[in-house]
């Protein structure tokens, strides 16, 4: 390790070193709680994989199938940051400008840093490389060599294809062009095999998993066949995947430090004032103003119009082909609830940059809420208006987008929609106020990618939202078990008192929590990253 390396290194522990006593006891001990359930979750999947793979009788299974097991896997390793716009920890090159050290020596490190991206499928292919490995019926003693190699491709290949693809989503021109092409390609397979292309799609994997492709080059290894080709072919691709991810992380340093121009994310100064005085005859002061500064700083925030893109875009393409194969099999009964749960599934889409941490983006700037003569309160209810105005919009979208496909689109469903995500969002807005003040983190507003929320804070939140949305689904069983709309409407009426006397305790607290941790909020939201940062 250089000297220059060596300072980084330290840089980044003493930031997280600050920033772990920066945070209480209680908030340490549930994030490491929620961690620990969620990989050791993973950790028995990893068990079962393995204990699998070491059977002798999964040694036929595992010849014919294992190339499509790792095309699997690299494909997952590929698109999931990407579709989720988390990319886990990478080198933040902005800082990383005002060390003297090469790419060449900071490109390794943000390889080791990018393993942070997909440590769920890390464990799956370690368990099932020691499964194959045990196998007595496998000459498989260098499936962990092969699987190395293979995890080192996709980490070359992930840095190269997501620098090029922030670097693309920078362009406010060609940012919701490349959007749609990669979600229509992501989403390509699933409508193929809906229309009826199966055979087709089988053609497709006998096409991928042929001879000359690295996932099938590790699999061959990885049940023994040591063939020099197999080595050839997949080093072949990691040194080409190498070459290809420095060359991006290059690039990006370049571009970071002048060599391009950065796009400026800008709006028409006209749209701003019609918004302003649109919203100023609906809303009094302060409340109009600060709900009408929430939207325009996200309408111009790029990780913003990325998710809400993608919310009547990938939200529509991932159900319609699950929607179309279920046609013909008793589905009818669930095609009235189709476009609310494509609704929902945008909503949730939404939730890290608009719920979970609202104070992100404001990051140092947040202190004007306190010197300001209005309430705390107000600055929640602006930031939620907003909020609100965007689910509402999403849904609109949704609904025009499934009309535009030819799907069916009744006034009844439309109806539905626009009421189950208003009451939904009623809960999602109150436990959002709370999780932003108690597990504040500051985010760039200029990155396309990357959580906004903490991590511990997203798998807190799977388990959170079945009991959030636990109002509404019992609605929906109201209207099962009386056969009545109406049912259906009184409970989710009930739902909404509920919800918004939940809202309302919930911006007291949130209110409360503000004033009396100020300085540990405007602290963590002043908080940087160091050299490396999580997203």
């Amino acid at each position: 390790m250089t000297p220059a390396v060596g300072a980084i290194v330290w840089a980044q522990w003493r930031t997280l070193l600050n920033v772990r006593r920066g945070a209480r006891l209680s908030s340490a001990a549930l994030a490491t709680a929620i961690l620990g359930l969620w990989f050791g979750a993973w950790l028995l999947g990893a068990v079962a994989i393995a204990m699998a793979c070491a059977k002798p009788s999964a040694a036929g299974a595992l010849q014919t199938g294992l190339p499509a097991a790792f095309l699997l896997l690299c494909g997952l390793w590929q698109l999931t940051p990407v579709m989720i716009s988390s990319q886990g920890a990478s080198l933040d090159v902005k800082r990383l400008l005002v060390y003297p050290v090469a790419a060449r020596q900071l490109y390794p490190m943000d390889l080791i840093l990018r393993l942070t991206s997909n440590p769920e499928l890390l464990l799956l292919l370690t368990g099932a490389t020691i499964g194959i490995t045990a196998n007595p019926a496998l000459a498989g003693k260098m499936a962990p060599v092969g699987a190395a190699v293979l995890v080192l491709f996709n980490l070359c290949a992930a840095s190269g294809l997501r620098q090029q693809i922030e670097r693309l989503a920078s362009r406010r021109r060609l940012r919701e062009a490349v959007a749609l092409l990669f979600l229509i390609a992501v989403a390509l397979p699933q409508l193929v095999l809906a229309a009826g292309g199966a055979g087709r799609f089988a053609e497709w994997i006998a096409l991928l998993t042929a001879g000359g492709w690295p996932w099938t080059a590790a699999a061959r290894l990885a049940v023994g066949d040591l063939g020099w080709v197999h080595w050839a072919i997949l080093l072949g691709w990691t040194g080409a995947a190498w070459m290809f991810g420095r060359w991006q992380f290059e690039r990006s340093l370049t571009r970071e430090s002048g060599g391009e121009p950065r796009a400026a994310a800008t709006t028409s100064l006209r749209a701003g004032r019609l918004m302003e005085r649109w919203v100023s005859s609906l809303l009094p002061d302060p409340l109009a103003a600060l709900t009408v500064k929430e939207l325009l700083t996200l309408a111009r925030t790029p990780r913003f119009r990325l998710v809400f893109f993608m919310g009547f875009t990938f939200g529509v393409l991932i159900f319609v082909p699950m929607m179309l194969r279920q046609e013909g099999l008793g589905a009818a009964a669930w095609a009235e609830y189709r476009l609310t749960m494509v609704a929902v599934y945008a909503l949730l889409l939404l939730g890290d940059a608009v719920f979970w941490n609202i104070f992100g983006f404001d990051r140092a700037s947040a202190q004007i809420y306190f010197t300001a003569p209005q309430g705390f309160g107000w600055v929640l209810a602006g930031k939620n208006l907003a909020a609100m105005a965007f689910v509402l919009l999403e849904a609109s979208g949704v609904a025009l987008v499934w009309m535009l496909i030819g799907m069916p689109v009744g006034f009844q469903q439309v109806v539905e929609t626009y009421a189950v995500t208003t009451v939904f969002c009623l809960y999602l807005m109150g436990t959002g106020n709370l999780v932003s003040l108690y597990y504040p983190r500051a985010a760039s507003p200029d990155r396309s990618m990357g959580a906004t929320s903490a991590f511990s804070v997203r798998i807190l939140l799977l388990f959170a939202y079945p009991v959030l949305a636990a109002p509404v689904l019992l609605a929906y069983g109201a209207r099962y078990a009386f056969q009545s709309r109406l049912a259906f409407y009184l409970s989710l009426g009930f739902a909404a008192a509920l919800g918004a006397f939940y809202y309302a305790f919930a911006l007291g607290s949130a209110s409360a929590r503000a004033l009396q941790r100020r300085e540990q909020l405007l602290e963590a939201l002043r908080q940087g990253s160091g050299p490396a940062g999580m997203g």
